[in-house]
């Protein structure tokens, strides 16, 4: 097999599970450790290897983390890489400078992994979770229910939140995930409540 057949039966026959689980987010994800494990069981047998690295650049500022994930055939020694960013945040309570840089490493270099492998760490939106939730939504319409569980944010909630998010260094696409929604105005009145009330959190998880 060429280089892109053997990634491609990765992509098809890699099962990654989801074995971490977020507290405050209330859902599960995976990490860099995971899909390595699981790679490992292929690539004796499709004769390839993984290599990972890093390199720290600066953009307008701001230093990112720059993780390069590269599938090198044994066979043919033909290469396919993929890179992903992550910032590292000015500030992370509880961590010196060195677990600050290993832990962006570690989220760059899970995208870096998730781009080449073709995983995903956002909720699919045909799932059954999804769907049971949004038919919920509408039978609490129908039924005139008007509660801050179902009630969405709008505009003024939209800017405070972001700036919020502005002013501590926190990723918006990150919050989406931990909330579980598509996009910023599927947030409800619940949620934007509960992101005030656990900002030391939020930095935590979403730093950008």
């Amino acid at each position: 097999m060429e280089i892109g057949e053997k990634l491609s039966k990765l992509q098809q026959d890699m099962k990654v599970p989801k074995d971490q689980y977020n507290k405050f987010g209330k859902f599960y994800y995976r990490n860099a450790e995971t899909i390595l494990a699981e790679f490992k069981k292929y690539e004796k047998d499709l004769k390839v290897f993984l290599t990972l690295k890093d390199e720290i650049v600066e953009v307008v500022g701001k230093v990112y983390i720059k993780a390069t994930a590269t599938l090198v055939d044994c066979e043919s020694d033909e290469e396919i890489s993929v890179t992903a960013y992550a910032r590292e945040s000015e500030e992370k309570k509880g961590m010196d400078e060195a677990q600050i840089t290993g832990s962006v490493s570690s989220y760059a270099r899970k995208y870096a992994l998730n781009g080449l492998f073709l995983l995903d760490d956002v909720k699919d939106p045909d799932s059954d979770e999804y769907e049971k939730q949004k038919n919920q939504d509408k039978s609490d319409q129908k039924d005139g229910k008007s509660t801050s569980s179902n009630i969405k944010i709008n505009q003024n909630h939209i800017n405070s939140l972001r700036s919020l998010f502005t002013e501590n260094g926190i990723d918006e696409s990150k919050v989406l995930v931990l909330y579980k929604v598509q996009k910023i105005e599927a947030l409800t009145i619940n949620q934007y409540k509960n992101a005030f009330d656990h900002v030391k959190e939020l930095k935590e998880s979403c730093s950008v």
